[in-house]
């Protein structure tokens, strides 16, 4: 039962990761399309920090 809990996690962080990548991607989508409209050039910085235990999840996926 253990294993299944420790699946269920990181499938529930794996999800939380592409839906805040999701959320970035949503971001620069309509930065662009305002800078089309409007003509001018679009600056983004972002800046991304994965924890080990994250970043472990998501590479053993």
């Amino acid at each position: 039962e253990a294993i299944n809990e420790q699946d269920t996690q990181n499938k529930d962080n794996s999800e939380a990761l592409l839906y805040e990548l999701n959320k970035i991607d949503d971001i620069i989508f309509k930065e662009f399309e305002e800078a089309i409209v409007s003509n001018e050039a679009v600056n983004l910085i972002f800046e991304v920090k994965l924890d080990q235990e994250l970043l472990e999840i998501v590479l053993a996926d």
